[in-house]
């Protein structure tokens, strides 16, 4: 088995994160959720439900995973499509990439990214927009491979109603 860049790492720890319209939670037994209600009423829709998922990112292009591949050590990303957990079965989920040294996704307000870790190299990929196909997953475009780079970030995603940095807040 390929050593994965990961091996060594804890899995992320249960955490909330932030898309342009919702907030998102992941518990510590991978299960993804959706803040739905006001304040003090505490209402959470399930969307997940996955002891592999090792992480989410959300922002303005939607919700994604990072989930473990079962006995590989590497590790696949998803997409939330916006149908939520039905009892057990959670069918609101597309696997969108599938490359063994995937790294944790990037969502900005309107593109997804990723940063790969290949045999020593750092690439950073933009995803087009295609979903994975049995085991093709075409939909990335690579845009970098500086050496140098360690971790990604992308934004903005705008909040309605707040200003925008430099305005003066």
């Amino acid at each position: 088995m390929p050593k994965n860049y990961r091996a060594g790492y804890p899995k992320i720890s249960p955490g909330c994160t932030v898309s342009a319209s919702s907030l998102y939670e992941i518990t510590a037994d991978g299960a993804i959720r959706q803040y739905t209600a006001s304040p003090i009423t505490y209402d959470w829709l399930t969307i997940d439900q996955n002891a592999l998922t090792e992480g989410i990112a959300a922002g303005g292009a939607g919700v994604y995973e990072l989930r473990l591949v079962e006995r590989t050590g590497y590790y696949s990303t998803w997409q939330y499509t916006g149908t939520p957990c039905n009892g057990t079965k959670c069918p609101g989920w597309v696997k969108i990439d599938n490359h063994p040294y995937t790294g944790m996704p990037a969502v900005g307000s309107d593109s997804v990214y990723q940063i790969r870790f290949p045999h020593g190299k750092v690439t950073i990929w933009e995803y087009t927009g295609t979903p994975c196909e049995a085991n093709v997953c075409s939909g990335w475009v690579q845009l970098d491979d500086n050496p140098t780079t360690t971790s990604i970030v992308a934004g903005p995603v705008t909040f309605p109603g707040y200003p925008v940095s430099g305005s003066g807040f």
